[in-house]
C-alpha cells in the first residue's frame, strides 16, 4: 500500500540540499512551483537546478527548495545532514559513508558504519517520550504519533513511517518543530 507522499519534504538548508539532491521548487510565485528538480550545484544560498522538461538549468534561492524524502537520495542527504548536526559538524562534508536509519522499539536510530575521524561505528537515537527509552540522545515528541509497524510504503518500496520519522527528527533538530 502506498502512502500520500506530499508531506515528505524538508525545507532547504545549507548542508541539507547538496549536489544531486532531489528537490521541489516551493516558491508559490515561481512559474515552476511544485515541480521536481535535481540540484546541479550549490553556491552558498543560490542553487542551480535541472528541471525535467526545461532546457537550461535554473538558479534558485536555497530557501525556495524542499528536499524530497520520497527519494532514497533525499533520505540519504537528510541522514547525512542530521548526523552532522548531532555530532557538531559545521562543515557540510559527509561525516559518514553509510548512514542507516532504523526503527527500533520505542526509538529510531541513526547510525553510521564508518566515521572518518574515529573509524568507529556510532549511533544517535531519537525517542518519542523520555520514559520510553531513557538512553535516547534526543526526545522528539512528534514521534509518539507514529506507529513503527505502519505497513504503508513509498513508491520505491521503502517504509513510509521511516521517512516520516526522519522528517520529524530533522525538523526537531533544525529547531523548526513538526507542523
Amino acid at each position: 500500500m502506498s502512502e500520500n507522499t506530499e508531506t515528505l519534504k524538508l525545507p532547504g538548508r545549507r548542508g541539507l540540499i547538496q549536489t544531486c539532491s532531489p528537490a521541489f521548487i516551493n516558491e508559490p510565485k515561481h512559474h515552476l512551483h511544485g515541480r521536481r528538480c535535481v540540484v546541479v550545484e550549490v553556491d552558498g544560498d543560490l542553487v542551480r537546478v535541472a528541471v525535467e522538461g526545461v532546457e537550461s538549468c535554473l538558479l534558485v534561492p536555497l530557501e525556495n527548495l524542499d528536499l524530497d524524502l520520497t527519494d532514497k537520495t533525499g533520505r540519504a542527504h537528510a541522514a547525512w545532514w542530521l548526523w552532522g548536526q548531532m555530532h557538531d559538524q559545521v562543515d557540510p562534508v559527509v561525516p559518514c559513508t553509510a548512514p542507516e536509519w532504523l526503527a527500533c522499539p520505542d526509538v529510531w536510530s541513526l547510525g553510521a558504519s564508518f566515521v572518518p575521524a574515529s573509524g568507529e561505528v556510532a549511533f544517535a537515537t531519537f525517542g518519542a517520550v523520555e520514559d520510553a527509552d531513557p538512553a535516547a540522545d534526543e526526545v522528539v515528541h512528534a514521534l509518539a504519533d507514529l506507529d513503527p509497524n505502519d505497513p504503508r510504503t513509498l513508491p520505491d518500496g521503502s517504509r513510509w513511517v521511516d521517512a516520516e520519522a526522519l522528517r520529524l527528527v530533522c525538523l526537531h533538530v533544525a529547531g523548526m518543530g513538526a507542523p
